[in-house]
């Protein structure tokens, strides 16, 4: 998304600059309040909002980032508008929302996975096509009735332009062994990440999907990167 944000260009291009490798994991993106947030399900944070319009501060991971836009995408679903305060990254958007200074919350599961089954957050639905297997009771917001509100943050390998062939196939399947490992596997699945690996033609077409996507849910939205 960063390509869309920015105002100057930044010297490179995100597809012709790079072979892809593979897309490695997903990281399912979760919508969290307080547990003394009335609030119980993703609707009903919504009628919050719609008695409150601009009014109740929603926290994200900073101006642009997948929380911030996946916030967007619920925003438009339900017809609603929230008070967006962006931090500079998960830790501070967390700690203000367990000290009450924001009253919800779009960021990965792993990281907010450990305050989540400690019962110091509650998880109302995810951003995702799919539920996550470390929190399965939790509904996507697609399934409440909200589509097109997918908003994974995924994180993927690349090589540089014209790696030869050859080299980009020994890295995928280096790669894909290594998400295939059993104990590998475990220890992503129950921090909440998702193994994904790919072919790189896969991969490749999924970065130019994603880059299409999200430039014109930037573009809608008229956001630019912050300073």
């Amino acid at each position: 998304m960063t390509p869309h944000l920015r105002t100057t260009k930044g010297g490179y291009d995100p597809i012709t600059s790079f072979a892809p490798v593979t897309l490695a994991v997903r990281n399912t993106t979760v919508l969290v309040v307080r547990p003394d947030n009335p609030a119980k399900s993703a609707w009903d944070l919504a009628d919050l909002a719609r008695d409150r319009p601009g009014a109740i501060p929603f926290g994200s991971t900073g101006i642009g980032s997948m929380p911030h836009l996946a916030l967007e995408l619920y925003q438009a679903a339900a017809k609603v508008k929230f008070l967006h305060v962006p931090y500079r990254g998960a830790a501070p958007a967390l700690t203000d929302l367990l000290g009450g200074q924001v009253q919800a919350l779009f960021a990965d599961v792993p990281v907010l996975l450990p305050h989540i089954q400690a019962g110091k957050i509650r998880a109302l639905a995810v951003a995702a096509d799919r539920r996550n297997a470390a929190i399965p009771d939790v509904p996507t917001l697609a399934e409440l009735g909200m589509p097109n509100t997918a908003a994974d943050n995924w994180y993927g390998v690349l090589a540089p332009a014209k790696t030869p062939q050859a080299i980009v196939m020994k890295l995928n399947a280096s790669f894909a062994e290594a998400m295939e490992d059993p104990q590998t596997r475990d220890k992503l699945m129950k921090s909440g990440a998702l193994p994904s690996p790919t072919t790189p033609e896969e991969f490749g077409k999924y970065l130019k999907s994603e880059l299409d996507r999200w430039g014109e849910i930037v573009r809608a939205n008229h956001i630019t990167e912050q300073p």
